[in-house]
């Protein structure tokens, strides 16, 4: 029953190096993991990095918003002391870097919190950099917004998407989330990711119904694993992939 359950490694294995690195990336596909989450935002000179904040604040040792740096800039910059000293001048990565890193060891699935609102042509700039390397097919597409996510339906039908949400009551069903959006576009997205607060098992249900993969998320003990192991999700996203492979 277990192996069925695959783990996605959020933000590449990021219990055991700095979150959106390459040594993140390298460190989950050592691991087993078959599925990598990164987020990505746009600097100034229109190039897509692999960070999950707006702003370099967090993890470097510098500060501000990705957008007002150019990647010269952002190279300059240690993105790894801040989670221990052995990752001392980490670089902030491209996705063109790590997709050649993820190309044939693992499905790549890319998280836009932001879309053409507040990084222009961000959606295409990110399919280009996808079809140029000839991935298409190792990608998901993921965000938070259903906008970002009718404009990739629009711009690159053939990549399949997932539709993450934070919100939620018990009662929700897979079509209120659909409806309550009102886009016709949504019916055809292929992940639902759901907070582990509000993933109910007949959510579950009604998504396997519609042909659609569960993804449960910020799951991070093998006990919560188990239970939703047991519940019947198909993915669970996590910083301990290894926790879910030794399940």
């Amino acid at each position: 029953m277990y192996a069925s359950v695959l783990p996605i490694a959020h933000r590449g294995a990021s219990a055991y190096a700095p979150e959106n690195t390459l040594s993140a990336i390298r460190k989950s596909i050592e691991l087993g993991a078959k599925y990598i989450e990164i987020d990505v935002h746009m600097t100034k000179d229109g190039e897509v990095v692999a960070i999950h904040d707006s702003t370099i604040n967090r993890t470097s040792n510098a500060s501000g918003n990705v957008m007002d740096y150019s990647l010269d800039e952002l190279r300059g910059y240690d993105f790894g002391s801040w989670f221990d000293s052995l990752f001392v001048g980490e670089k902030i990565p491209t996705l063109s870097e790590v997709l050649k890193l993820t190309a044939n060891k693992a499905i790549l699935i890319i998280e836009l919190k932001y879309g053409e609102e507040k990084y222009p042509k961000i959606e295409e700039k990110v399919i280009e950099i996808v079809k140029n390397l000839q991935l298409s097919k190792q990608i998901i597409l993921k965000s938070f917004s259903y906008r970002i996510l009718n404009k990739f339906q629009k711009i690159a039908p053939g990549i399949e998407r997932l539709y993450c949400i934070f919100w939620g009551n018990s009662w929700f069903t897979v079509d209120d989330f659909i409806r309550f959006n009102g886009v016709f576009e949504m019916a055809s997205f292929k992940y639902l990711q759901v907070h582990k607060y509000f993933l109910t098992q007949e959510l579950i249900e009604q998504a396997h119904k519609k042909g659609i993969r569960v993804v449960v998320w910020d799951v991070h003990d093998q006990q919560t694993m188990k239970k939703f192991v047991e519940m019947g999700v198909d993915f669970i996203e996590t910083d301990n992939v290894d926790y879910v492979l030794n399940l």
